[in-house]
């Protein structure tokens, strides 16, 4: 059995940022980075729909970001403040 990726919260920031370079160069949006308080949110949040749901969270996170960054206010309001 895989352990789930709320059992494995060390490893969501390694493959948030290897979906995010990955959006991007698909996209060809300069954006490489995840700011403090989107890694927090990202590390804090449940992902009941596991890596799957990663991957579309940071696929529209570098959709919406404006910069060289994806911030907090590029996540989805669920992922920003889990229940």
């Amino acid at each position: 059995r895989t352990p789930s990726l709320r059992e494995r919260r060390e490893d969501v920031f390694e493959l948030a940022v290897f979906f995010l370079n990955e959006q991007a160069r698909r996209s060809g949006k300069i954006v490489s980075l995840l700011d403090e308080g989107a890694t927090e949110a990202l590390v804090a949040y449940d992902w009941p729909g596991n890596i799957r749901e990663l991957e579309n969270v940071i696929e529209r996170a570098v959709v919406l970001a404006d910069g060289p960054a994806v911030t907090l206010d590029d996540l989805p309001a669920e992922v920003r403040r889990p229940s």
